[in-house]
């Protein structure tokens, strides 16, 4: 899986960021790229088993918990708890455990912020635990393409 990872990410890099340039080099489509970048970075998307945490609240919002399991799992990820807002149902914070519930990767919202008349997140933090490397995403302007 690791080097399938690195194959992609560097037909990516050559192709720019173009999926279809991607699966070119690979011999892949450009949805069959789509759906190994889903599989390799985001695997829980498409676990079966999800349980309702109950109500929470995160930067003062109401928001609502799930936790999505894989029983069968071969990778380091066996759990993913997500925080959802209860308005809007975006994101607010994603951790992803081990088999013995310690936080692997971590994904938050920092903040919110209104441009015009649109609300959109201020601040994003990726944390990877293991290496202790993060990454912050500020926003200081974004345009709306309708």
């Amino acid at each position: 899986e690791s080097l399938e990872k690195d194959l992609l990410f560097e037909a990516l890099k050559r192709a720019e960021g173009n999926r279809t340039e991607a699966g070119r080099l690979l011999g892949l489509s450009r949805h069959q790229i789509r759906n190994r970048l889903t599989d390799l970075l985001m695997p829980y998307l498409r676990w079966k088993n999800v349980k309702y945490l109950g109500p929470d609240r995160y930067l003062g919002r109401p928001a609502h918990r799930f936790v999505l399991t894989n029983e069968d799992t071969i990778d380091t990820a066996s759990k993913v708890i997500v925080t959802l807002d209860e308005d809007f149902a975006v994101l607010l914070k994603s951790d992803v455990l081990d088999k013995d519930d310690n936080v692997l990767k971590r994904i938050r919202v920092g903040g919110f912020k209104q441009f015009n008349d649109e609300w959109m997140f201020s601040e994003l933090y990726w944390e990877q635990r293991q290496s202790r490397e993060s990454v912050r995403l500020k926003v200081s302007d974004f345009i709306l393409n309708p």
